[in-house]
């Protein structure tokens, strides 16, 4: 199913929202480890340039972008490792939590935890003894090596691949 040019950047834009306001909390990055020493749970982003924004955009035109390597967690943070941080903390759980709708909570502990806010996001990170990844480390990384496609999947977004 192709969409125009407005659906795409209408769709992009949610995509990011989505990505930085529901999962923010879900990717976390790292300081790089000398090379050679693995992190546990984690994959190392070579260093390198990558082109980051939209081709023809408005509001993020695309641009060259040359990032230092950097690790990021493999995986989504999920319910049972935020319930921790929580816990551990004595923070208030995410406004969601427990709401079937979302999948998030404690009958969800192998899903990623969602509608966490930024600052909460960084604490969980720092608690973890890591950092946010950037704008662009995250951009770079959500394109997973593909220049000059809208979609980290390729140049469409349809049903299929939600």
């Amino acid at each position: 199913m192709a969409m125009n040019h407005e659906s795409r950047r209408t769709a992009w834009r949610w995509l990011r929202l989505g990505l930085l306001a529901l999962a923010a909390a879900a990717v976390w990055a790292a300081n790089p480890s000398p090379p050679g020493k693995e992190a546990p749970g984690m994959v190392l982003i070579p260093e390198g340039e990558f082109v980051m924004g939209t081709p023809g955009g408005t509001d993020n035109p695309a641009h060259p972008v040359r990032l230092k390597a950097f690790w990021l967690d493999a995986r989504e943070v999920t319910c049972a490792q935020y319930l921790a941080f929580c816990e551990a903390t004595k923070r208030d759980l995410p406004m969601f939590w427990n709401f079937k709708e979302f999948h998030c909570g404690t009958e969800y502990p192998n899903h990623p935890v969602v509608v966490v806010s930024w600052r909460d996001a960084a604490d969980y990170a720092a608690w973890c003894g890591k950092r946010l990844p950037t704008e662009a480390e995250w951009e770079c990384a959500a394109r997973g090596g593909k220049a000059g496609f809208d979609y980290p999947n390729g140049p469409t977004l349809g049903p299929d691949d939600a």
